[in-house]
């Protein structure tokens, strides 16, 4: 459009609104002045009537429909473009989240297509909002995991505001085809209901996913809701949000490649419709901390408020008076009258006492036993009676600052005396003897009773990463050496070689089998795994890539947490015939260790039907490992022939 088919005889006026000009037309029979969308010649001219008296114009297109310019924008390849886009509407402001930029999603239409802009709003004036009619000039196309992303516009404008983006929104729990027709629904809006089908782990920093199910889609991992760390934990903080939760949201669909990831940024966007009941808190133990403490732990956290009067929350017998109750997560620290010297004391708990859900304390398991300090020198507790080599041990007893040696199987231990009534063992000596065997503290008065333990050369044993076509047999087994134990207490961390963070985390739950192994793996898997992955499918990245094995809790690992040897047991960073990671390597091992070395089940160029076994005996020891055939919860296959070193890093 040009100022001359508007205003032909450069009047100031337009030319529907200037008497003179019509006149002109009309008494000096001169031809119909252009048409809306066509482009004059120069004026004034000589004869007055402007655009030279209106010859043949050039016909300029009027700008695309904003679906079709979205649709152009989605097909075009990456780099610049010039397409005006005028009529879309904000239907969502994503924020900056893990790193990543904010941005915002057009749409025109409710079929679509959408698309979405990878531009802080910030940096645009006015900020765009939500309801938003925008015109601007797209200059710049990228792709965020095959999801079409404009990056940079130009002529900027807000048109209207306040628009009902509800219209625009597809309502598709009933739709069968969101992950085989994915690119049709890409960053569109869409309204859905979903049901939790597994656990939730990294999906990005700052983000966290979980397959889910719909009306219309059953057992598929790639459709998976995705929302943020911080949504998650709000959500959580009052729902049991565990497999079975339904769930409602209005979003954005978004993508990583073929996944399809409906979206949510605003607890105002997302409602928890159902979830089972919450579990029960159990207790699980009870320990003197001195003559006048008792720490009762639970499996779950406590909600401190939910204990009120100590005296009637906590009953002992024998009879203790109870001063005080602290909550410190899942344990609560007792503060009593004296207790008597030696005695064994059995503690109940009121089912008054509840989760931060309001789950009350479960009858079947509501009570503990301990024994009280003695009058001297002793040792009352420690924090883990199956202690792996490497890890520390928490000694509670009496007159404990006085200890000059602690020995564990006979083998003295480094320690260091916080108090009277703890000593600490910083690490676990490799050379400790495992199985059953006796923690002795002795001072220059004489030595303590004899403190059963039972001590473990815990590591991981096989790797298998990647088969055929979908990964549904990816597991990792770990090796304690003695059948029977109870691996409580450490956990299994996932490494991710994109960015060198945790993307997913097991807490080890089980005992171990008759080889003295546990088997982390998908359910359903043969044998049937001790502890499960959060999906089916595709739980294990295929490298390069690091797994860990600590000693804690799986909040010690928050998604998306640098890697790191905090509290580490054992190590193996692997691929599939991938570049040596660096920042896995140096994370977990130590830069400089000649012990580290990335692992490849792609040796033989069998990825597919063979894993990563180990063949030596050292933890954090990348040497003498073999690739075969999988032998989860057997012995490795450990031939000769087959046995490989990886190359130094």
């Amino acid at each position: 459009l040009c100022l001359d088919a508007l205003d032909s005889n450069d009047s100031g006026e337009v030319d529907i609104s200037d008497p003179s000009h019509l006149l002109r037309h009309l008494f000096l029979g001169a031809s119909a002045p252009p048409a809306p969308w066509q482009e004059c010649g120069l004026d004034p001219s000589a004869d007055g009537l402007g655009c030279a008296s209106f010859p043949a114009c050039e016909v300029v297109a009027p700008p695309p429909n904003p679906s079709e310019a979205i649709a152009l924008l989605r097909a075009a390849e990456d780099g610049e473009v010039d397409v005006m886009v005028t009529g879309a509407v904000v239907t969502y402001k994503r924020p900056a989240v893990g790193g990543a930029p904010g941005g915002f999603f057009l749409q025109a239409d409710a079929a679509g297509p959408a698309i979405v802009v990878e531009l802080d709003p910030l940096s645009l004036d006015p900020e765009p909002q939500v309801g938003d009619l925008l015109s601007l000039r797209a200059t710049e196309l990228g792709t965020i995991y095959d999801a079409r992303a404009i990056r940079a516009l130009a002529d900027y404008e807000v048109l209207e505001s306040g628009i009902d983006v509800s219209t625009l929104a597809q309502e598709v729990s009933n739709a069968a085809d969101l992950v085989d027709a994915l690119d049709d629904y890409e960053s569109e809006l869409i309204t859905l209901t979903c049901t939790l089908q597994s656990e939730f782990a990294f999906a990005g920093g700052g983000h966290l996913s979980a397959v889910v199910s719909t009306a219309a889609i059953s057992d598929n991992s790639d459709l998976r809701l995705r929302i943020t760390d911080s949504l998650h934990d709000s959500l959580a903080a009052k729902n049991n949000l565990v497999n079975g939760c339904v769930l409602s949201l209005t979003g954005p669909m978004w993508r990583f490649r073929g996944q399809a990831q409906p979206s949510a940024y605003s607890l105002d966007d997302i409602a928890v419709d159902d979830c089972p009941a919450p579990p029960s808190p159990r207790v699980t133990g009870a320990a003197a901390g001195s003559r006048t403490e008792v720490t009762i732990s639970f499996d779950m956290e406590i909600d401190a408020e939910s204990i009120g009067d100590p005296e009637a929350a906590f009953t002992f017998a024998p009879e203790l008076g109870i001063s005080e109750a602290a909550v410190q997560g899942d344990q609560v620290i007792l503060t009593t009258e004296e207790q008597a010297a030696g005695i064994d004391y059995t503690v109940t708990v009121a089912d008054t006492v509840t989760s931060p859900l309001g789950s009350g304390v479960d009858p079947e398991a509501n009570s503990a036993s301990f024994t009280s300090m003695g009058s001297g020198f002793s040792i009352s507790s420690v924090d883990y009676p199956v202690i792996a080599h490497g890890a520390s041990l928490q000694i509670t007893g009496n007159q404990l600052s006085s200890a000059s040696e602690v020995t564990i199987g006979g083998e003295p231990q480094g320690f260091t005396a916080d108090s009277d009534s703890q000593l600490t063992v910083a690490s676990v000596l490799d050379s400790t003897p495992t199985g059953s065997t006796e923690l002795i503290v002795t001072s220059e008065a004489g030595a303590s009773a004899a403190f059963d333990l039972t001590v473990i050369h815990l590591v991981i044993n096989e790797v298998d990463c990647d088969q055929t076509s979908t990964d549904a047999g990816e597991f990792v087994e770990l090796s304690a050496g003695i059948a029977g134990v109870d691996l409580s207490g450490y956990v299994l961390v996932l490494y991710n070689g994109n960015g060198d963070r945790v993307y997913d985390k097991r807490q080890l739950t089980g005992v171990t089998n008759d080889e003295g192994m546990l088997i982390v793996g998908p359910s359903g898997f043969a044998p049937e795994p001790q502890v499960v992955w959060g999906g089916a499918t595709n739980q294990l990245q295929n490298g390069a890539d690091g797994v860990g094995l600590h000693q804690g809790d799986i909040e010690d690992f928050p998604g998306g947490a640098d890697v790191g040897n905090y509290a580490l047991i054992d190590a193996v960073v692997y691929g599939t015939s991938d570049g040596a990671d660096a920042g896995l390597l140096d994370g977990l091992f130590g830069a400089g260790n000649a012990l580290a070395g990335q692992l490849d089940e792609n040796a033989n160029r069998s990825k597919d039907t063979e894993s990563i076994q180990r063949c030596g005996t050292g933890r954090l020891d990348s040497a003498n490992w073999s690739v075969a055939a999988p032998t989860p919860g057997a012995a490795n296959t450990c031939l000769p022939d087959n046995i490989f070193l990886p190359p130094a890093e």
